[in-house]
């Protein structure tokens, strides 16, 4: 019996520190419709090329997209996206955690974010395919609730 309760205990415990993909916030999701063009503010503090796959994340999408800094934002973009990057060390450099937020560039309302969170009992995740996973799924959660 004990041995059940142990083996359920580190079961739970392992799922639990699983890395995610956590649900986005949207909130306007009519501000995501017709969106064609996009700039990503790069943070010069982020040196591992996040703004770089988030233009082609939205690529993806179907969405032109440039980056650069804030100061150089262009007015005829429909949004801009912000985002923080964390890395940690352990053997390799690896992606700890990642903020997304999405902008109508017109007014600069907040019209979505979304984010990924590794574990304490991390992996080693390919941070492009993290940046493309929040990126689907803060406009995939704007499409349902349209």
């Amino acid at each position: 019996m004990l041995h059940r309760a142990l083996f359920v205990f580190l079961l739970a415990f392992v799922a639990g520190a699983c890395s995610t993909v956590r649900t986005p916030e949207i909130m306007d999701a009519s501000r995501f419709r017709g969106i064609r063009t996009a700039y990503v503010v790069k943070d010069e503090r982020s040196k591992k090329g996040i703004e770089v796959a988030l233009q082609t994340a939205l690529a993806k999408r179907g969405i032109r997209a440039r980056y650069g800094r804030l100061e150089y934002k262009p007015t005829d973009a429909d949004i801009y996206l912000t985002f923080v990057d964390h890395w940690r060390w352990d053997v390799t450099m690896y992606l700890k955690s990642l903020d997304v937020s999405i902008y109508n560039n017109r007014t600069d309302e907040l019209i979505g974010s979304g984010s990924f969170r590794n574990s304490f009992l991390h992996s080693f995740p390919d941070p492009v395919e993290k940046v493309q996973e929040v990126v689907d799924s803060i406009f995939e959660a704007a499409k349902t609730r349209n």
